[in-house]
């Protein structure tokens, strides 16, 4: 009768060959830690920089048919290429909410229609020629109106991180039953608006609220300046021709004793004019009367004097210290004179209480919830965009390494998989907004390369495994059984 062998050599041996089996497996996937995130699923977010860190991509719209009447539908196509119209590898994309009518996702378009009826992409969608396109469609109301649609993308590289991915944005704008006509806001009330300001968008001759069709204001928060105002003698341009007091009449002036072209008080002789008369100025306020370079309307500088005489010494001038809730003011012009706040516990509230640079990190919300845009909404960390650390808090802050952004979809083994048709796609998750974020994000974590000791560990683990079984491999040629016979030839496992 064959008697068994179970010498504990060889029992260590086959329990070393299952640890190196689950090791090599299973169990790799615990040791082997991802060193970051990757997200692949786009976020709802109008800045990419806070993972990628770079801007500049190119985006365009357009429309087919190009004008669309009210009621009816178009469809919108959007171009991501990298900066100067450098090639990509792959693109995502976020379209809020319009104002007006109702977006739609378009089978085979990889874009998923979210519950607060924006769209983002489901997967990164691969480019064809060194162009990412994707295409939604928008439907128009009932009732003539003009709109301006907003889009921001990203122009990945394929490589698995953030590093080389350009973010950027762009918009489209259009009528509906009407005219389009672009009007500017007016803040002051007075008819004219500022072009420098950002245009408002509605039907000829039909201004939204707050705009109007006149510009040209030279300073939209004073009703009495604008073009065609009554030029006064005040070291203003109330016309906004590009001079000052030109033709203004003549009014009283007074003493200016530093010639700055202000006087303090109303003592002495007056004369009539409005400049140009030496040692008199038609404008008061002076603040420091026998100091030139302090008057109304002077540049204010971190000096410890208030060099416009509006009240306020050195105001927002001071030097600042710390990030997020821990940032703080000098209580002088000098930075060592700065001392941050003291972090505190970081909650779900659009605020970097811990001052580690990243806004609402961490699992603030509980079981079953997380923090988005400040608020605790039904979902996980996996689906919420950025985890712990893989994100940026803002202005300011520092974009940790490893942000993913979720590779190629041609090559899964970069770290990406390849393009989905949206109407197979998984729903959108609920409240996967970060607290910034990316146009590629992902609904959970997708391994990183494993860190070079942990494969340091599992190859000395494998080689030490090998040479125990060359040695029981020779070892097993002759065994010996619980009687003391000898068996030769015989593999004893």
């Amino acid at each position: 009768m064959r008697s068994a062998v179970y010498s504990r050599p060889r029992a260590q041996s086959r329990l070393g060959r299952l640890f190196v089996y689950a090791l090599l497996t299973g169990g790799g996937a615990v040791t082997l830690a991802p060193a970051a995130f990757a997200h692949r699923i786009g976020i709802e977010t109008v800045s990419c920089e806070g993972c990628h860190g770079n801007s500049g991509a190119r985006l365009s719209m357009s429309a087919q048919p190009a004008a669309v009447a009210p009621g009816e539908e178009t469809t919108i196509a959007v171009t991501i290429q990298g900066a100067d119209g450098a090639a990509a590898m792959t693109g995502g994309l976020y379209i809020p909410k319009p104002g007006l009518g109702q977006l739609r996702a378009l089978p085979g378009e990889g874009l998923t229609l979210n519950p607060d009826a924006s769209l983002t992409h489901a997967m990164p969608k691969a480019a064809q020629a060194g162009v990412v396109t994707f295409r939604f469609a928008w439907r128009a109301p009932a009732q003539p109106g003009a709109i301006r649609l907003n889009a921001y993308g990203l122009a990945a590289n394929g490589d698995g991180t953030s590093r080389g991915d350009i973010a950027g944005s762009t918009q489209f704008q259009t009528a509906f039953g009407c005219t389009l006509q672009e009007f500017l806001p007016d803040s002051d009330g007075d008819g004219f608006g500022n072009n420098a300001f950002l245009s408002g968008i509605g039907c000829a001759g039909q201004p939204p609220a707050g705009y109007v069709a006149k510009g040209g204001d030279c300073a939209d928060g004073d009703a009495t300046v604008h073009p065609g105002a009554v030029e006064i003698c005040n070291h203003q341009d109330d016309n906004c021709d590009g001079q000052v007091d030109e033709g203004a009449p003549p009014v009283q002036m007074w003493p200016d004793e530093d010639g700055d072209g202000y006087y303090q008080k109303q003592t002495g002789t007056p004369v009539m004019g409005c400049g140009g008369v030496p040692g008199y100025a038609a404008a008061g306020g002076d603040c420091a009367p026998t100091n030139p370079k302090v008057h109304p309307n002077a540049i204010e500088i971190c000096n410890g004097v208030d060099d416009d005489c509006n009240g306020h010494i050195d105001e927002g001038l001071h030097p600042q210290c710390g990030i997020g809730f821990c940032r703080r003011e000098s209580l002088t012009c000098s930075a060592s004179d700065c001392a941050p706040g003291e972090p505190i516990a970081e909650a779900c509230n659009g605020l970097d209480e811990d001052c580690d640079g990243v806004i609402d990190n961490g699992d603030l919300c509980g079981a079953g919830r997380v923090c988005q845009l400040g608020q605790c909404v039904a979902g996980s960390l996996g689906d919420a965009g950025i985890p712990p650390n893989a994100g940026s808090g803002g202005a300011g802050a520092n974009n940790p390494p490893g942000a993913r952004d979720g590779g190629n979809p041609g090559n899964p083994g970069a770290g990406g998989s390849a393009p989905v048709d949206a109407s197979s796609a998984p729903p959108a998750p609920q409240g996967r907004t970060g607290a910034s974020g990316c146009a590629l994000a992902d609904g959970g974590p997708m391994r990183d390369r494993p860190e070079p000791a942990i494969l340091i560990v599992v190859v000395l683990l494998f080689a030490a495994f090998i040479r125990g079984e060359r040695g029981e491999g020779r070892r097993g040629k002759t065994g010996r059984t619980q009687h003391g016979s000898e068996r030769t030839n015989e593999r004893i496992w």
